[in-house]
C-alpha cells in the first residue's frame, strides 16, 4: 500500500479545507484573547498581525536583515567612503565625568560576567542616565532639573521599544525592537487628516541597541532596521528633516548611527571605555541628543502645551514597552 494514500485520501483534503477555512485572522484573535486577555500587550501585537495578514501583508522580523538587506529594502543610501562617516562634535553642554560613574564602571569591568546582555544591561543604564542628566542639567545633589521650563525637560530614558512598519509598496509589515530608548512623550495627538489619535505618542531622539560583550555586530543590524522603519516613517509623515540617530553598544564599546534626511547612512569611530573614551562617549550621546532635539520643528514648548504639537512629532511607529498594555507617560505622576 502507497505510504502516501492515506495523505491524498478524501477524507483528508477534506479536513485540510476545514482547517484553512477555520484558520482565518478573525479565528487567532478570538483563540489570542482567549489565552491572553485583550488586556495584554501580546493581544494587542497579535490584532495587528492579524490584521496585516488580512490585507495582504507579510511579517519581516528585522533582526533577520542584515544593513545590505535593510539598506535595499528601505531605499538607504550606503557609502565606502568619507561620506558615510558620523563626525561626534563638542556638544554645546559641558562634559564632566563625575568621580561616581567612574567608579561604578571599573568595579563593573573587574567583577562582571559580561556574556549575558542583562549583566552588560547594567553599564548602559547608568551611562544613559548621565547623558540624560546632563541634557536635562540635573543637579547631581537634589536631582531637580535646574531649569524647570527648559524644552529638555521632558527628555526620559525608556526600556524595551518595539518598532512595527507598515510598506504598502512592497506588502510587508517589518517588527523589531531597540533595547532602550531616550525620547520625548506628547500628551495627546490628533492628525487632522487621518483621524489618528495616540494618546501617548513618543518622539524617539535616540534608539539603543544593545549586545553582551562580542556580539556588537548582530546590535548593529538590528539598530539600522529599527532606524530605516523609523526614517521612512518619518518621511511618510511630512518630517521636514527625517534624520533618525542611535547607537550600539555592549556598555564598553558605542558606535554611533545616523540616517540622514536623504537616507544616507553614516556610522562613527567606535568610542570604548577601555581605551579612556568615557568622556568621549558621554559627549557622543549628548551631542545626539542636541542634535535630535534641534529636528523638532516646533520645539515642544511649555507655553503653548504639548497637545499643540504637529502631528509629524511623533514616531507612532516605536511603541515603548511596559508592564500594562497601555503606553504610560513616565513623567506623569499618576502612572507611578
Amino acid at each position: 500500500m502507497n505510504s502516501n494514500s492515506r495523505d491524498s485520501s478524501p477524507s483528508s483534503r477534506d479536513s485540510k479545507k476545514v482547517v484553512q477555512r477555520t484558520l482565518t485572522p478573525n479565528t487567532v484573535i478570538g483563540l489570542a484573547k482567549q489565552v491572553f486577555g485583550e488586556d495584554d500587550e501580546i493581544f494587542r501585537k497579535v490584532c495587528e498581525w492579524m490584521k496585516a495578514w488580512e490585507d495582504g501583508f507579510t511579517v519581516e522580523k528585522l533582526d533577520t536583515m542584515d544593513a545590505f538587506d535593510t539598506a535595499r529594502a528601505f531605499g538607504l543610501r550606503k557609502y565606502y567612503d568619507g561620506r558615510s562617516y558620523l563626525r561626534i562634535k563638542k556638544p554645546q553642554h559641558d562634559i564632566v565625568v563625575p568621580a561616581r560613574l567612574r567608579e561604578f564602571i571599573y568595579f563593573h569591568i573587574a567583577v562582571a560576567w559580561r556574556q549575558s546582555a542583562a549583566v552588560c544591561r547594567t553599564l548602559v543604564d547608568v551611562i544613559l542616565q548621565e547623558a540624560i542628566a546632563i541634557v536635562r542639567d540635573i543637579d547631581p545633589q537634589s536631582g531637580i532639573p535646574l531649569d524647570l521650563e527648559s524644552a529638555e525637560k521632558g527628555i526620559c530614558l525608556v526600556g524595551e521599544v518595539g518598532v512595527e512598519y507598515e510598506d504598502e509598496k512592497r506588502k510587508k509589515l517589518y517588527t523589531g525592537k531597540f533595547d532602550h530608548g531616550i525620547g520625548l512623550f506628547i500628551s495627546a495627538e490628533i492628525d487632522p487628516d487621518e483621524g489618528y489619535v495616540d494618546v501617548k505618542p513618543y518622539h524617539s531622539m535616540l534608539a539603543v541597541a544593545e549586545a553582551k560583550d562580542g556580539r556588537m555586530g548582530e546590535a548593529r543590524e538590528r539598530l539600522l532596521g529599527c532606524l530605516a522603519c523609523i526614517y521612512r516613517s518619518r518621511i511618510g509623515r511630512g518630517r521636514p528633516d527625517a534624520a533618525t540617530y542611535g547607537v550600539a553598544t555592549d556598555g564598553v564599546e558605542w558606535i554611533f548611527y545616523v540616517v540622514r534626511h536623504d537616507g544616507t547612512i553614516q556610522i562613527s569611530n567606535i568610542l570604548s571605555i577601555g581605551c579612556g573614551q568615557l568622556s568621549e562617549i558621554l559627549e557622543g550621546i549628548v551631542f545626539v541628543l542636541e542634535q535630535s532635539q534641534a529636528l523638532i520643528t516646533p520645539a515642544p514648548s511649555m507655553e503653548e502645551g504639548k497637545d499643540k504639537q504637529p502631528a509629524y512629532i511623533s514616531d507612532p511607529v516605536c511603541r515603548p514597552v511596559t508592564d500594562e498594555s497601555s503606553t504610560s507617560d513616565p513623567n506623569d505622576e499618576e502612572s507611578e
